[in-house]
C-alpha cells in the first residue's frame, strides 16, 4: 500500500506530464513552423500559394536540410487566350543559428538570438516545367506543349530581409481551353501539381472571323433569300463565346459590281438580318457530334445585276467578307437552266475584244466565250469557219471574272475581265444578258468544284481533285526503284532523285535500302518519306531549318552549314514535301502526312504572302515578348532607335548591321512609323535573310504541286493539314 507521500508525488508526476507534454509538443511545433518560413518547409496552404507536402515530408526535409520550392500561383480570373501569365517558384533559403555566444563577440557578428541566411543546396536543373493542353481533335493525339520563358531573380545579397531565390516563369496562351501546368522538382511533383487553367477565347477579332461562303461569287435569283453563315473567331482562330458576340455589330453592304470607282454606288434594294446560332456538326477528325456557334446572314436583293458584298462587324471587313453577288432577272434564270440542261460547254455567249494584257484593240474582234465545268475558253473564227483559241482559262479559285464597268440599263453592253496568275487578261465588250449568264454559268462551275463550300474539307477535295487531274495517273502503273543508303539518307535520296522530272515524281516509288533484306509493299515508301521529313525539318542551329528562339516550329535556317546543305537540298525538301501532298492525293494507303511543323511565316510565304510583325507571336514568342510586344505598348521616341537591325553568330559576335529600308540607319523609328519598323523587321528576319533557301524549296515544291493551287489556304490551314492526320484523302 503506497503511503500518502508516494500518492502525492505520483499524483503531481501525472500531471506535470499532462501539462507539460502538450506544452513542449505546442513548443515544437512552433519552432518547426518558424524554421519553414525560413528554411522552405510549410504546412499550411494560403490562396495561391502551395504546400510542400506533409508533415512527416516537412519534418523530414528539415532534418536533411533539404530546400523544397513552393509554387506560388496567383492568376486573375477569366483568363483569355493571348494573355502572358506568371506564376513564381520560390527557392526559400535555409536561415542558420548560432549554437553559443561568444564573450566579446564583435558587434557585427550575429547574436545568439540573430541568424543568417545560407545558400541553400537546390539546383534549378532538377526543376522541371511543362505546360500541356490536351489536343480537341482526337484523345490518341499528341498534347499541345506551351514552352514558358523563364527567368531567374536570386535574393539581394546586401539585403539581410531577403530569404528566397525566385524563378520567374511566363508562358503564353494562344489556344483556348484547359491548360495543365506540371512543376517537378527531382522527378517529384510539388504538392498541388498538376495545376489546372482554364483559358477562354479572347474577344472577336473581326479579321479573324470567317465567312462560310459557298464560293467567291453567289448566285441568286431577285426577291429570292439568300444564307450565309459566318464563324466568329478570335485572333488566334478560336471559336468565340456565344456571349462576345454581338449581332448588332454585324453589318452588310452592298454597292455596284464594277471596277470603275467613280460609278460604285450603294444599293438601297436589300433586306438583311443577322442571327446567332448553334450548330452541330459531325467531325471527321475526333469523330464526335461538335458544336459550333456561328452567325447566320440572310439577305434578299430585288434588283436584277452584278453586286459587291461585304459584311463587316464594329465597321471591319471580316474575312472573306468581300463578295460578288450575280442577282439573275426570272427570264434570265429560265435562260441559265436551259443552258445547264443541254451540253453548256458546246454553248457560247458572243462579245466584242477590247483589250488584251491591257492593250487596247485597234479593231473590233468578234469572240466566244465557251463556259464549261472546267475551262473558260475565249476563241474567235477565222473566215466564219476556222476556230481559233485567243486564251484559255480554268474554273479556279484564282481566275476571276469581274465586271469593269457598271450596267445602267437593262440591254446596252458592258465591259467584263477575265484573269488569272499566268494567263494575260481579256477584257470583253458583252450583252448585258450574256454578261450575267456567263458570270452566273462561271459561278455555278466554280461552286461544284470547291463542292459546295469553300469549307477547309472541300478545298482540301478541290485540291487534290486538281493535283490529280494534272498528272498522267497512268504512270502509277509503273515502279521506279530507287536504292537508298540509311546512314546517309537525304544525299542519296538527292543523287537517285537528281535527273527526276514532275512525272517521275509522280510514280510510284518502291525503296530498298542498302545492305537489307525485304521488299517494299508501301510501307518502306512511307518510312523513307517520314524519315526524310524528319532529318530535314528537325530542329537544328547548322541544319537546313531551325527554331526561331525558343518556339517549336522550325524556319529555313540563314546559319545553315553551307559546305553540307546546298540550296539543291532545299529544292529537295520541296519536292518531297509535293510528293507527300501526291500520294495523299492518291487516296487509301498511299496517304502521307507532311512530318514537319513549320512557322507559319513561312507556311505563308508558300501561298505568296509576305510576313509581318504579327507572326512574331506564334512563330518566335521569346522575341515578341521581349521586343515586338514592349515596342508596341511603350514609348518609342526617346529609345533612338533606327531603321536597322544587328545581325549575331551563333556564338553572340557582331557579324554586321543591316538597313531594314533604304539609309536605314539613319531614319529614326519613332511612335507614328514603329508598325512600320516591326513589319520592316519581320521581313528581314523571316524572308529576307533567307530568300534563296525559300525560293529553292518553292521551286522544287512547283514541279509537283502546279503555282497557286495551295493559294486557295490560309496559313493556318496549311499548318493544321501537314501535322494531323485527316479522313479527306479517300479516292474520289
Amino acid at each position: 500500500m503506497p503511503s500518502e507521500a508516494e500518492q502525492i508525488m505520483v499524483s503531481g508526476g501525472v500531471f506535470l506530464v499532462a501539462v507539460l507534454v502538450p506544452y513542449l509538443g505546442y513548443k515544437l511545433y512552433q519552432k518547426l513552423c518558424k524554421c519553414s518560413e525560413d528554411g522552405g518547409l510549410c504546412f499550411t496552404r494560403r490562396r495561391g500559394v502551395t504546400d510542400t507536402g506533409s508533415a512527416a515530408d516537412v519534418f523530414r526535409n528539415f532534418l536533411q536540410g533539404k530546400i523544397i520550392p513552393k509554387v506560388e500561383l496567383d492568376f486573375p480570373s477569366g483568363l483569355r487566350a493571348g494573355q502572358t501569365v506568371n506564376f513564381r517558384v520560390v527557392f526559400p533559403l535555409r536561415r542558420h543559428r548560432r549554437l553559443q555566444v561568444v564573450q566579446n563577440e564583435p558587434a557585427d557578428l550575429p547574436s545568439l538570438q540573430e541568424s543568417v541566411y545560407l545558400q541553400g543546396d537546390y539546383n534549378l536543373t532538377s526543376l522541371k516545367i511543362e505546360i500541356l493542353k490536351e489536343s480537341s481533335l482526337s484523345p490518341s493525339a499528341s498534347p499541345i506543349r506551351i514552352e514558358p520563358v523563364t527567368e531567374f531573380l536570386p535574393r539581394n545579397p546586401q539585403d539581410s530581409n531577403a530569404s528566397c531565390d525566385v524563378l520567374l516563369v511566363s508562358f503564353h496562351v494562344q489556344e483556348a481551353g484547359f491548360y495543365h501546368i506540371h512543376v517537378l522538382y527531382d522527378n517529384e511533383h510539388l504538392t498541388g501539381s498538376p495545376f489546372d487553367a482554364p483559358f477562354d477565347p479572347a474577344p472577336l477579332d473581326a479579321e479573324k472571323t470567317l465567312c462560310l461562303r459557298e464560293a467567291p461569287i453567289i448566285l441568286s435569283v431577285s426577291a429570292e433569300i439568300m444564307n450565309i453563315s459566318i464563324r466568329p473567331l478570335d485572333r488566334f482562330g478560336n471559336e468565340c463565346n456565344f456571349g462576345d458576340v454581338d449581332p448588332d455589330k454585324f453589318h452588310l453592304k452592298v454597292t455596284d459590281g464594277s471596277d470603275d470607282e467613280n460609278s460604285n454606288q450603294n444599293v438601297d434594294t436589300v433586306i438583311f438580318n443577322f442571327t446567332r446560332e448553334i450548330k452541330r456538326r459531325f467531325c471527321s477528325v475526333s469523330g464526335n457530334v461538335e458544336e459550333h456557334l456561328e452567325v447566320q446572314l440572310e439577305m434578299e436583293l430585288f434588283q436584277p445585276g452584278v453586286f459587291v458584298g461585304v459584311i463587316t462587324y464594329d465597321e471591319t471587313v471580316i474575312q472573306n467578307g468581300t463578295f460578288d453577288i450575280i442577282v439573275l432577272s426570272p427570264d434570265e434564270h429560265s435562260i441559265l437552266r436551259e443552258i445547264l440542261n443541254n451540253n453548256p460547254g458546246t454553248r457560247y455567249q458572243e462579245a466584242k475584244l477590247h483589250s488584251v494584257g491591257g492593250e487596247v484593240q485597234k479593231k473590233s474582234r468578234q469572240v466566244y466565250v465557251y463556259i464549261s465545268a472546267k475551262i473558260i475558253a475565249v476563241k474567235e473564227y477565222y473566215f466564219g469557219l476556222i476556230p481559233s483559241r485567243v486564251a484559255t482559262y480554268r474554273v479556279l479559285p484564282v481566275t476571276k471574272f469581274k465586271l469593269v464597268t457598271n450596267i445602267p440599263v437593262q440591254g446596252t453592253t458592258c465591259l467584263v475581265s477575265i484573269s488569272d496568275r499566268t494567263n494575260p487578261s481579256l477584257v470583253l465588250d458583252m450583252d448585258v444578258t450574256s454578261c450575267r449568264i456567263a458570270m452566273a454559268m462561271f459561278a455555278l462551275f466554280l461552286k461544284q468544284r470547291l463542292g459546295g463550300s469553300e469549307s477547309f474539307p472541300n478545298k482540301q477535295k478541290f485540291f487534290y481533285e486538281e493535283l490529280k487531274s494534272g498528272k498522267d495517273v497512268n504512270f502509277r502503273t509503273t515502279t521506279t526503284c530507287i536504292y537508298i543508303q540509311r546512314a546517309n539518307l537525304i544525299n542519296s535520296s538527292l543523287a537517285e532523285t537528281k535527273n527526276f522530272t514532275g512525272k517521275d515524281w509522280c510514280r510510284n516509288f518502291k525503296i530498298k535500302f542498302a545492305g537489307e533484306e525485304g521488299s517494299d509493299d508501301g510501307g518502306l515508301r512511307r518510312e523513307w518519306l517520314d524519315q526524310l521529313c524528319i532529318q530535314m525539318f528537325e530542329n537544328s542551329q547548322t541544319g537546313m531549318f531551325c527554331s526561331l528562339g525558343n518556339s517549336r516550329l522550325v524556319h529555313p535556317n540563314h546559319f545553315r552549314d553551307q559546305n553540307k546543305w546546298s540550296l539543291k537540298h532545299y529544292e529537295l525538301a520541296g519536292k518531297i514535301v509535293g510528293k507527300c501532298l501526291f500520294e495523299t492525293a492518291m487516296g487509301g494507303f498511299y496517304k502521307q502526312m507532311v512530318n514537319g511543323r513549320f512557322t507559319r511565316s513561312f507556311l505563308a510565304q508558300i501561298i505568296g504572302f509576305i510576313p509581318q510583325y504579327k507572326y512574331f507571336e506564334q512563330d518566335d514568342p521569346e522575341f515578341y515578348l521581349g521586343k515586338v510586344k514592349y515596342l508596341l505598348e511603350n514609348d518609342v521616341d526617346e529609345m533612338e532607335l533606327t531603321f536597322a537591325e544587328e545581325e549575331y553568330s551563333i556564338s553572340g559576335q557582331l557579324l554586321k548591321v543591316v538597313d531594314l529600308i533604304q539609309n536605314g540607319k539613319k531614319v529614326v523609328v519613332t511612335n507614328e512609323n514603329k508598325e512600320d519598323y516591326l513589319n520592316s523587321l519581320a521581313q528581314y528576319r523571316l524572308l529576307n535573310r533567307v530568300k534563296r533557301e525559300i525560293e529553292s524549296f518553292l521551286k522544287g515544291l512547283s514541279e509537283i504541286v502546279p503555282d497557286g493551287l495551295l493559294s486557295n489556304f490560309d496559313e493556318n490551314e496549311l499548318e493544321v493539314w501537314f501535322q494531323v492526320p485527316n479522313d479527306y484523302s479517300k479516292p474520289f
